[in-house]
């Protein structure tokens, strides 16, 4: 099981919203997650190195404001980005439960592996 994705929902509803995709993973890379749109969502690479195409970070605000940025797409891309914010919308409970686990996992990873910097603002 992989300490970052493991655990994890199946299916993980996550925040997808793309101009370019991954298509190639690396020759040594792990594939971890995929999508139905977009294949490659995420993947490791190294014992400490991951990727993903999906948005964790985001929320249904940002995703709303992200759809909203693209007021002139194509048509047919516009609908998929009003359907994929009314996906989002449906689901943003799940998407940010979902989203908090993966990076609780990310963080115990990287304490694993990496010691405690002490950062000064600048």
């Amino acid at each position: 099981m992989d300490p970052v994705t493991g655990g994890l929902s199946d299916p993980f509803p996550a925040g997808t919203m793309h101009g370019d995709m991954v298509s190639v993973l690396p020759p040594d890379a792990t594939l971890l997650g995929i999508g139905t749109v977009y294949r490659n969502q995420a993947f490791r690479v190294s014992a400490t190195s991951w990727g993903v195409q999906f948005h964790p970070e985001i929320d249904l605000d940002a995703y709303v404001s992200w759809v909203d940025a693209e007021p002139d797409a194509p048509a047919e891309n516009r609908q998929r980005l009003l359907d994929g914010r009314a996906e989002f919308a449906a689901c943003e409970n799940q998407v940010r439960a979902g989203n908090e686990q993966l990076m609780r996992n990310f963080v115990q990873v990287v304490k694993a592996v990496s010691p405690v910097l002490q950062l000064d603002g600048c």
